[in-house]
């Protein structure tokens, strides 16, 4: 591992064998907060390595060198299991977060993923529909970029609220529209897709 994706300005910032660091472009903090940040390393090598290094420094006490706070250090493990696709020890961990109310939207849209796991969206139950509409709107609340937790909302509204005759929360076809030319990065959308089973995107 010798790189981490900046989430502000999209430069790889070197970070040797750390597991956070500081990005040269825009100065921001980087760290392992979404698939995205995985962009510069090796996932078939590193992904295992990884996990391992963000668990240990999990478990370290407070005020050590390599100490990360069980927020970031189960987000960083969340992401390395999504990225293996074992989305029952993601859905587990990311659990475990949100119930500690995290500060950072990336949990709640997640979380929202894994409870969707591939199926259909019309084809969730309600009790689900409501928790995921919570999370994604909560996530959205938190990040007005964050591109995902919109399109997966935009997409809710159209094909379960629309699908099954609902009252929707949102006008999902205007949301979509206004996401239409909005740039985004390849691994998320590789995950999005792998998760969500959708005809309108």
């Amino acid at each position: 591992m010798s790189k981490i994706q900046c989430l502000t300005c999209g430069g790889m910032a070197e970070v040797g064998e750390a597991l956070s660091g500081e990005c040269p472009y825009c100065g921001c903090r980087v760290e392992f907060r979404r698939v995205s940040s995985f962009n510069g390393i090796d996932r078939k090598t590193d992904l295992g390595t990884l996990r391992k290094l963000f668990e240990a420094a999990g478990s370290k006490p407070k005020g050590d060198k390599g100490h990360l706070p069980e927020e970031k250090s189960g987000m960083a493990v969340a992401l390395c299991y999504l990225l293996a696709e074992n989305f029952v020890l993601a859905r587990k961990k990311l659990a475990r977060i949100l119930e500690d109310d995290p500060a950072e939207p990336e949990p709640y849209y997640y979380y929202a993923l894994t409870l969707i796991n591939g199926r259909s969206l019309s084809a969730i139950t309600m009790k689900e529909a409501r928790e995921i509409t919570g999370f994604l709107q909560t996530a959205m609340a938190m990040d007005e970029n964050f591109v995902f937790p919109k399109l997966l909302y935009a997409l809710l509204c159209i094909e379960y609220y629309g699908a099954n005759d609902l009252r929707s929360p949102d006008n999902g076809t205007e949301l979509l529209e206004q996401l239409c030319d909005t740039e985004v990065d390849h691994s998320e959308l590789e995950l999005f897709k792998s998760l969500v089973n959708t005809q309108t995107v």
